[in-house]
């Protein structure tokens, strides 16, 4: 025998690439296509064209360094990671760990806090001091601009002051703790800029 399963068709592949592209981990994808994890790995970085025993401590490129400031700047870090790995992958470039980016940033200068900040309906909601459910139907009606990453909803800071500025309406019962966050938030986006 000699160790080798059944033949990759073309739908298999184009399936593969397509439910990794969605951010599902390979045993998720195994399972959906009725492959064992190691075999969906290995057709995965063999069609990309990735060394599964690259050394990670490869230096960087100016590619991968121009592709880690770039998402440094508009995610959040929690998301940072993940999202390079993708990218990376999708570009050919090794992963790396978390301790390889954020040695890599800090060689760059820049803070392992993100440059723009994030929020969640829920800590918006918190910090205004306005219900969940109201903060989702500013967000519903296109009244503040959010980013998604994957399932989760995140409002920029420079955003969530421009809803403010733009419907004052919106806010007129905010309480007091609520209208302290807000001058607070304001006061650090200036001093970011």
């Amino acid at each position: 025998m000699t160790g080798r399963g059944r033949p990759w068709t073309d739908k298999e592949i184009e399936r593969l690439l397509i439910l990794r592209n969605e951010g599902l981990a390979f045993c998720q994808i195994a399972k959906k296509l009725g492959r064992p994890i190691s075999s969906t790995k290995g057709k995965y970085h063999n069609i990309k064209n990735v060394k599964v025993s690259d050394n990670p401590r490869r230096d960087w490129s100016s590619k991968e360094i121009e592709l880690l400031v770039a998402l440094s700047e508009t995610l959040p870090r929690t998301k940072l990671l993940v999202a390079y790995n993708n990218a990376a992958i999708n570009n050919g470039f090794i992963k790396r760990s978390i301790p390889s980016i954020r040695k890599q940033l800090h060689k760059l200068g820049q803070s392992i806090k993100p440059q723009m900040g994030w929020y969640t309906i829920e800590s918006i909601s918190i910090g205004l001091g306005f219900s969940r459910h109201k903060v989702k139907s500013w967000v519903n009606t296109g009244k503040i601009k959010t980013h998604n990453e994957g399932k989760h909803t995140y409002i920029r800071t420079s955003d969530l002051i421009k809803f403010i500025v733009d419907h004052p309406t919106c806010i007129l019962n905010i309480c007091e703790d609520g209208l302290q966050w807000f001058l607070a938030l304001l006061k650090e986006e200036r001093e970011a800029k």
